[in-house]
């Protein structure tokens, strides 16, 4: 591979690892007590992207993002 790309799953897996960022920082803002509003304008999303963000997502995200990580540094 040429220095400098990746491949599609690298590029998922930076995606996922950017999915978890999100909604880390949108739930501990949500338990800072923040509005809606400010969080979505802090984070970057939609409104509604906010109000979906569960503790769930977060795990599940994390579980996908340790496994394809896994994955990856095997070289599947």
């Amino acid at each position: 591979m040429v220095q400098g790309t990746m491949s599609a799953f690298e590029y998922f897996v930076k995606q996922l690892d950017y999915q978890v960022q999100t909604l880390e920082m949108i739930l501990s803002m949500k338990e800072e007590g923040k509005s809606v509003e400010e969080i979505s304008e802090f984070v970057g999303v939609s409104p509604t992207e906010v109000n979906k963000a569960r503790p769930k997502h977060l795990e599940v995200a994390k579980e996908d993002l340790n496994r394809y990580q896994r994955r990856l540094k095997r070289g599947l």
